[in-house]
């Protein structure tokens, strides 16, 4: 237990202790072990100086607060924490609004944001130096959790484009992050650790609340560097950013007050008279109650071409992911929320598994439309990465498949020409929902196609290989589970089917050569009903050489059966 205030400061041990005669490095190897068990706490390491003389030498020497910075904080050197102490506090007393003080904050993290490169290079003079300001900064936190928090960051800003990097904010104090709860209900005692040590490690990313328009070159820039990456359909390049802390606060407590008011307006009503007119009622609610996740949500994140509406949230006081299903499940404020990862986990798990995709590979950064480097949130850039399901995969990576499509690519290799599919879904998506006509989860799926090597080709088994190929046409096979009115009484649920075929694939012709590089697209597909999902299969045809000029007959290349089916994670 820490010590009180009352408590004397700790006794200086007096020179000719018994036990003097051990080393201090001796010394030193117990303190770096006591630091891993008590991880890192300064308390205990002073508790142990006060045995004898060596072990107060040994608790005060460089080696030992570079044991605790590993302990507690994961600093392996001497970098100062990217952060302000007193950021976003309003002194006691202030006169401002609080509404005002938000706004103008914002002002202030576009203008810290620009000082990225300078703050990130800061460098304490001595590990004692170091351990004091990360202790300063986050000595209330939950050693465990934020270690957690901060390899996951670490891992995603290792990953993503330096632009991306000078748009990250210091991360905000605690004092914000309470107050900010508090916003929502001031009975709250303060924000869930796992969302408060999100916004304290960083505090958002300094890009404008404004609605992306591409044809403007000065937002274009600006839109593509979401630091949870995109995807791709039919020409839009949608960016997901890491809101601001006060840009989502000012976004999150103004539904948060309108759900108030609303709940406050428990009576008159309007109510349909026996005789068909309308009339008013005293007793009858006016609205219809307020789902409590309208009432704590904070905005986290958000598509940066669509407004902010359409987002990722926490539950400030759960902590827990929620995502914005758009027009789907609209709800009496015209918005409904689903978990954006499994049940029970929180937001620290949730950037813990994006990191892990970086990580990994199976997200990476690669150009989008030449709106310049993007982190692609798509299995299908790095196969090798992703769980690959071929028609010789075992049960056991079909099974993976299943329980985790939006990292899975299905692959499938024709005469040489070989196909690879993978999907996101696409719950948020605004475009995507007015593209499909409002259908409940609409999916972008990633066409990958490739004309192996000659090499490649015979070691495959084909005796000729080809050296060139051009699609002609496509057809697709898509199952949709039957809803429960198309069902007829006693007979099988079963699936509907429909075949969409055509020539060539969004417009082109792609034309393939042995060893050279993929053609790829991407297209959009919905299914409604309770589980939103189904499952595609298809098949192009290709013509050896070109099609005005074939060196043989055509052939069918098959698409492998891929699942869309909701995503365990929603970034």
């Amino acid at each position: 237990m820490p010590p009180s205030s009352t408590t004397a400061p700790p006794r200086r041990p007096s020179p000719g202790s018994p036990g003097d005669a051990l080393p201090v490095e001796c010394v030193e190897i117990i303190l770096r072990h006591l630091s891993a068990v008590t991880d890192g706490d300064p308390r205990e390491i002073l508790r142990a100086g006060e045995v004898n003389k060596s072990w107060h030498a040994a608790a005060d020497r460089p080696a030992t607060y570079a044991h605790m910075l590993r302990a507690r904080y994961d600093v392996s050197d001497l970098s100062s924490p990217f952060t302000f102490p007193n950021h976003g506090d309003l002194p006691p007393g202030d006169p401002r609004r609080v509404e005002d003080a938000w706004l103008e904050m914002e002002f202030l993290d576009v203008f810290r944001a620009r000082r990225f490169d300078e703050l990130r290079a800061r460098r304490a003079r001595d590990e004692r130096h170091c351990f004091r300001q990360w202790h300063a900064a986050y000595g209330d936190v939950d050693p465990p959790l934020f270690r957690r928090v901060k390899r996951a960051w670490d891992a995603v800003e290792a990953a993503v484009p330096p632009a991306v990097l000078r748009t990250m904010l210091p991360g905000v104090s605690r004092r914000r992050c309470d107050d900010a709860a508090r916003r929502f209900d001031d009975a709250l005692p303060g924000m869930h650790p796992a969302l408060s040590a999100l916004y304290r490690y960083r505090g958002g990313q300094a890009l404008s609340g404004r609605t992306g328009d591409p044809n403007d070159p000065r937002q274009r820039e600006e839109f593509t560097l979401g630091v949870f990456g995109g995807h791709s359909f039919y020409g839009k390049a949608p960016v997901t950013r890491f809101l601001s802390f006060a840009h989502a606060l000012n976004a999150s407590t103004s539904l948060a007050r309108e759900c108030r008011d609303r709940e406050a307006m428990t009576s008159g009503g309007v109510v349909t008279r026996s005789d068909g007119t309308l009339g008013y009622s005293e007793t009858t609610p006016r609205y219809a109650p307020v789902p409590s996740e309208y009432k704590y949500m904070l905005r986290i994140a958000c598509d940066a071409w669509a407004e902010p509406a359409f987002c990722v949230g926490a539950d400030v006081r759960t902590g827990k992911p929620y995502v914005h299903r758009g027009l789907a499940g609209a709800g009496p404020y015209g918005m409904g929320y689903a978990p954006a990862a499994p049940p029970g986990e929180t937001v620290v798990e949730w950037l813990e598994e994006y990191a892990r995709r970086v990580s990994a590979g199976v997200y990476r950064v690669e150009d989008m439309h030449r709106l310049g480097p993007v982190m692609w949130r798509a299995p299908r850039a790095a196969a090798e990465n992703a769980n690959v399901v071929t028609p010789f995969s075992s049960d056991e990576a079909r099974a993976a498949a299943e329980a985790a499509p939006e990292t899975t690519v299905w692959e499938h290799t024709t005469r040489g020409v070989r196909v690879r599919v993978s999907t996101v879904c696409l719950i948020s998506s605004r475009e995507a929902l007015a593209h499909m006509g409002g259908a409940d989860v609409s999916y972008t799926y990633s066409v990958n196609l490739a004309l192996l090597s000659e090499e490649e080709q015979r070691v495959a088994g084909d005796p000729a290989p080809i050296l060139r190929a051009q699609l002609a046409t496509r057809r697709w096979v898509i199952h949709r589970p039957r809803g429960e009115e198309e069902v007829e009484a006693g007979s099988p649920r079963g699936e509907e089917s429909e075949v969409v075929e055509g020539p060539g694939v969004i417009g082109e012709h792609p034309a393939l050569t042995a060893g050279g590089p993929a053609f790829e697209y991407q297209s959009l597909v919905a299914f409604e009903g309770p589980n939103a999902e189904g499952r595609m299969e298809g098949s192009f045809e290709f013509v050896p050489g070109t099609i005005a000029r074939p060196e043989g007959e055509p052939f069918r290349v098959t698409v492998p059966e891929f699942r869309c089916r909701p995503a365990a994670y929603f970034y």
